[in-house]
């Protein structure tokens, strides 16, 4: 059942993501009133030019190293005809 008050409040987000020779490593990162956790984190071996995909709610992240950096592209999803 919902709460109908707030009962985190306000959080601070960010992904972050490390880079090295073999893989690439996700982390969601969450902060408040100084305090941080890091609910999710996965790493993925990867080969230059091979796209890693991370599926999140409507789509996909797209994840792509080359020569040393990591482009990060959003692809939403279709909807389905449900």
């Amino acid at each position: 059942m919902a709460s109908e008050v707030d009962l985190i409040g306000p959080l601070d987000f960010r992904l972050e993501v490390v880079n090295d020779t073999v893989s690439i490593g996700i982390q969601a990162i969450l902060s408040r009133e100084g305090k941080t956790s890091v609910p999710w984190a996965l790493v993925v071996e990867t080969k230059d030019g091979e796209p890693v995909y991370l599926p999140v709610a409507d789509g996909r992240f797209k994840l792509v190293r080359e020569n040393k950096v990591v482009t990060a592209e959003f692809e939403k999803m279709p909807a389905s005809g449900n």
